[in-house]
């Protein structure tokens, strides 16, 4: 472990790495249950047009409880939860690089290992995207005035489970067409995910001085990720929002979609499910780093393992 002006910073050689990737996606799982309804609620937003159905977070959030119960925000869920897997490979990828740049600033080393990791990781995360957000829509597709939204789908019944949803994307377009937005994937969450590491490891350092007075280290922990998940999340919303209508139907490309979105809704149409985004990724962001710091901590080697030679067998990657 490193001391980093007064705050302890774990490095991926400190850990037991058979704990942590145990630990990790059950602790995540967890997260990802009590937040997903946030996640749900952006996407609506993003794929309506105008504001035909919701007229904000809150408003869809009531709607959809009132009109399709708890399950409804829930739908997609399962499949979701695939991302987890990616997650591993972002998170290993990241924490690697990390100590591959140890010479650098720790606002490089962030952005540099974050936006490689999620390069890495949207391989596996854009399938389970493109699955998801198809079955968040589906049910309210028809009645969110977006023509293009479930038009694969037309005609089929609202429910359709996910592994029927995959044999028709399979059936007309191919392996393809689980990957798409993949592109304008990388375009988002790249820089979101290198600014976010940025913000969160350039800040954290800075707030030592508020150690002196007592302040618990999660909570200068949490107050990072609320910055980073802020910063990354104004900055990149807009790009989002043209990812998310490609993914569940659009047969526009980027610049078409976008080129469509700001002349029927203007420039605030790049805002659409800005506020659903904040009020998910703000305690995501809490959450998430909260939980992958304790994690770390949980999962570090015995003192005993640390001491182990490099040319020991328990040595790890």
């Amino acid at each position: 472990m490193q001391e980093q002006e007064g705050i302890q910073i774990i490095e991926w050689k400190d850990l037991n790495k058979t704990k942590f990737l145990l630990l990790s996606p059950a602790f995540f799982f967890g997260v990802r249950l009590c937040l997903y309804p946030t996640i749900l609620v952006k996407t609506r937003l993003q794929v309506q047009a105008k504001k035909q159905v919701y007229r904000g977070a809150i408003d869809a959030l009531f709607k959809i409880s009132k009109q399709e119960g708890v399950r409804g925000l829930y739908k997609g869920f399962f499949v979701n939860s695939l991302g987890l897997i990616s997650g591993q490979v972002y998170i290993i990828t990241y924490e690697l690089l990390r100590g591959k740049l140890s010479n650098h600033a720790p606002a490089i080393k962030g952005f540099v290992a974050g936006g490689i990791a999620s390069i890495l990781a949207q391989s596996i995360t854009v399938p389970v995207d493109v699955l998801s957000q198809y079955r968040m829509v589906m049910g309210a597709g028809s009645d969110l005035g977006n023509q293009d939204a479930l038009s694969l789908f037309k005609g089929q019944n609202k429910q359709l489970s996910s592994y029927q949803i995959a044999k028709i994307i399979f059936k007309e377009h191919g392996l393809i067409g689980f990957y798409r937005g993949y592109f304008v994937s990388l375009m988002t969450f790249t820089p979101s995910s290198a600014i976010w590491w940025a913000c969160y490891s350039g800040l954290l350092p800075l707030l030592n001085p508020v150690l002196i007075i007592g302040v618990p280290i999660v909570m200068l922990q949490a107050l990072s990720g609320v910055t980073a998940a802020v910063s990354s999340a104004l900055l990149t919303n807009p790009i989002d929002v043209i990812r998310t209508r490609l993914q569940v139907g659009s047969r526009r490309t980027f610049l078409g979609e976008v080129y469509h979105l700001l002349s029927s809704e203007g420039v605030m149409g790049l805002t659409k499910g800005l506020s659903a985004r904040l009020t998910a990724a703000i305690p995501f962001s809490i959450c998430v780093i909260v939980t992958y710091e304790f994690v770390k901590k949980m999962s570090l080697k015995s003192p005993e393992d640390r001491i182990v030679g490099p040319n020991n067998s328990k040595s790890s990657f």
